[in-house]
């Protein structure tokens, strides 16, 4: 259960393919409709897994390896726990067991309700059922004979034991039932050992550097866990700052009863006030973080964070506690991209230096590619466009390495001709994109190319472009970029077909993917506003089901009217505001308005920021669950500190 008893918390949209929820339910499941995908215990097991991978995965770098484990974790439990039966309380098809009866019916046997198993080795020697029956138990353990397919003793002990140890009647014979058994239940339950004593490994070695490092005495703060029953945080919803809106979400996480949810929220907290430039308070937040993973990722995100604001002192203390060293790369990365930005040459060699040093040393190469393609562009953005040049020859030597083959060699030239597309170096980008032999591996290229082209304006190229995308997902995407670009070159007749074709790419895509669709209506919405066509953008908004993407794009087609006059700005508006109120989850609300208004801000819109800022306040101000109110309110504070270093004027 989520702590407080709420249950009807979450369904976060964070970028295109990403939504989460958790809550005593998942949307569209329940008790009596889960079947053979997912159990309710399934549901609470992976949704703290999923909440750790939203504290360990805010980088790109980490994630990838979180998202096999969890997949496959999804995968196996969703079989286990089906196999095993009915979800206490609740009424659910029963789960047959597994029929005694064999497969393999020999003439030679009189089988009898009360006779002993009698299979005749020559009968059933090299039978296919038999030897993969073999391979599965010696696979687990349980079978350390020749997977020959014959029936021997040994393989009927095995039988008997596997038959014990999973509860189902003890027969000893070889059948399809059994097979099935093995095939599903027998290695989830393996899988799912595996997976406990690497989490419990990773658990250890966390705390173990943690204690070993120079941190270890900041964390002991003396802090206490519980929440300060007699704080009164009214007048921090009337006069709002980032340091009493973190301290009100603090004591509404140390509130939160589940030890998981507490420790994810914490982090969240932590986060926001390294956002906000303290130092002392995370630590004192962190503290109280019971799991030392979490404890890991919070101070690494934090490190990033400090690190941001240029505080490069308090971030590199951090580095000394990192367990896994591309954690520590990560750190000296986003100090890396604050030196360029301060124009310290010197300084930003030797962080530079620092961190190639780490990638070279570890092992994990989609790691270390990852870590370089994803800094390269931010250092060509503050400046150093030498040095990300350099990280990008590296990114491609490590691409090139003779122990990156096939898919991942593919995977690692998409990702380095990519960041080549975003800096403007199309020519490059397409020398390396023709070495890609996976057509999916070329589609952030081409996503690249596409984009580069219609910010040039060059329309044809971007056409062509858009057109190789496979996906019908992203490729309603590239021709939005291609419509933008005709419209802005005065070929509208162009940009017209180019929507025509986004329109009816997407219908092709999987209704499985609702969100995804969702968001290619709203791109479509917002090429119609850059073309001027506001009532065909509203009309295109109003029918995007998700309210907080429809809100989005309303907002957005209110600030074009406004900005070129048109009287209908109001009406548009008003219509977002509807959109945002239509969000039922309360949490939801609050960061769709938070989105609001950061997107005001962008624009220039500082009065209409703060407006939406309020709202979003005055939403979380109402929220009883502990959880979910710590969590608005750390979005809250990261949104107001962002508001509060808007340039003047803005």
């Amino acid at each position: 259960m989520l702590p407080d008893g709420d249950t009807s918390l979450l369904s976060r949209d964070i970028g295109m393919d990403r939504q989460r929820g958790c809550s005593g339910s998942v949307t569209g499941v329940t008790p009596d409709t889960v079947g053979s995908a997912l159990s309710v215990y399934s549901v609470q097991i992976l949704c703290f897994w999923g909440l750790l991978d939203h504290q360990i995965g805010h980088s790109t770098i980490v994630r990838n390896r979180y998202i096999v484990t969890l997949s496959v974790g999804a995968a196996v439990l969703g079989t286990l726990l089906t196999a095993l039966g009915p979800v206490p309380g609740h009424a659910t098809p029963q789960v047959s067991r597994v029929d005694p009866a064999p497969m393999i019916v020999l003439a030679a046997v009189e089988e009898r309700d009360d006779a002993a198993p009698d299979f005749s080795p020559d009968a059933v020697r090299l039978s296919a059922l038999v030897s993969r029956i073999q391979d599965v138990l010696a696979e687990l353990g349980i079978y350390a004979g020749p997977t020959d397919g014959t029936m021997s003793p040994a393989t009927e002990r095995a039988i008997r034991i596997y038959e014990s140890q999973v509860d189902l009647a003890v027969t000893g014979r070889p059948t399809k039932e059994l097979l099935d058994h093995l095939e599903t239940v027998g290695r989830a339950n393996k899988l799912l050992v595996r997976l406990e004593n690497t989490r419990d490994k990773k658990r250890e070695a966390a705390r173990n550097m943690l204690l070993s490092s120079s941190i270890a005495n900041r964390l002991k703060t003396g802090e206490s866990a519980a929440a300060d029953p007699l704080r009164d945080p009214s007048g921090c919803f009337s006069t709002p700052s980032p340091t009493c809106l973190l301290e009100e979400g603090f004591q509404s996480a140390k509130a939160i009863g589940d030890t998981k949810f507490r420790d994810w929220a914490l982090g969240d907290i932590a986060i926001a006030l390294a956002t906000a430039g303290l130092v002392n308070e995370v630590y004192r937040t962190v503290g109280l973080i019971e799991d030392p993973r979490l404890v890991v990722a919070a101070l690494r995100d934090a490190a990033i964070a400090w690190a941001t604001n240029g505080q490069a002192e308090p971030a590199r203390e951090v580095i000394s506690g990192m367990p896994e060293p591309m954690f520590s790369a990560e750190i000296l990365g986003a100090i890396a991209t604050a030196k360029a930005r301060e124009g310290d040459k010197t300084g930003l060699g030797q962080v530079l230096g620092e961190l190639l040093a780490i990638a070279s040393a570890g092992n994990d190469l989609a790691a270390t590619l990852a870590l370089l393609t994803d800094l390269a562009p931010k250092l060509h953005v503050a400046g150093a466009a030498d040095a990300a040049d350099h990280l990008l020859r590296v990114a491609l030597d490590t691409a090139h390495d003779a122990k990156i083959r096939g898919t991942e060699r593919d995977r690692a030239l998409g990702q380095i001709s990519a960041v080549h597309a975003t800096l403007g170096q199309t020519k490059r980008a397409r020398e390396l994109m023709a070495e890609i032999s996976t057509p999916a591996m070329r589609r952030p290229v081409l996503l690249a190319l596409t984009e580069n082209s219609a910010q040039s304006r060059s329309a044809p190229p971007a056409m062509e472009d858009a057109a190789d995308v496979v996906d019908a997902r992203y490729r309603v995407v590239a021709l939005t970029y291609v419509a933008i670009a005709q419209a802005r070159a005065g070929n509208i007749e162009g940009a017209e077909q180019s929507l025509k074709q986004a329109r009816s790419d997407t219908e092709e895509i999987d209704a499985r993917f609702t969100y995804a669709k969702a968001f290619a209506v709203s791109r479509i919405a917002a090429a119609l506003a850059e073309m001027r066509g506001y009532q065909d953008a509203a009309t295109a908004a109003k029918k995007i089901e998700d309210g907080g993407l429809r809100a989005q794009s309303l907002w957005h087609l209110a600030s074009v009217q406004a900005r070129d006059g048109s009287t209908d700005a109001e009406e548009t508006r008003s219509l977002a505001w509807a959109a945002a109120e239509s969000i039922t989850s309360d949490l939801d609300r609050s960061w769709t308005l938070s989105r609001l208004a950061l997107s005001s801000a962008d624009g220039g819109e500082g009065d209409l920021a703060r407006t939406a800022f309020d709202a979003a306040l005055d939403v979380a101000a109402e929220i009883e669950n502990s959880f979910a109110r710590a969590s608005a309110l750390a979005r809250l504070a990261t949104t107001l500190v962002a508001l509060e270093r808007q340039p003047s004027g803005r």
